[in-house]
């Protein structure tokens, strides 16, 4: 599960949080990106996204991925992506 928090209050809208494998820029991002379970969303409280992802589990490798969030309105509008890379550490049991 990814929650996001944002600094300040988020504008009223329908919210997508996605993924892709590896470390992109905002204009390769688009092509690769996967959108979690649940979907378009509002902003909890105005301030928290939640998103879970079925991300393959490393067992011996670190992996970097990286999550975007962009708006998408009924009508069809669709902002730029926020993207921002992460390092998934070892999963280990």
């Amino acid at each position: 599960m990814v929650r996001i928090r944002f600094l300040e209050p988020a504008p009223t809208g329908t919210y997508v949080i996605t993924w892709a494998e590896g470390v992109h820029e905002v204009a390769d991002f688009h092509d690769l990106a996967i959108e979690g379970d649940y979907g378009p969303q509002t902003a909890m409280s105005g301030r928290e996204l939640f998103e879970i992802f079925s991300l393959p589990i490393s067992a011996n490798l670190e992996r970097m991925v990286t999550f975007g969030v962009q708006t998408k309105t009924t009508g069809g509008f669709v902002s730029d992506y926020t993207i921002l890379p992460v390092s998934l550490p070892v999963y280990q049991t």
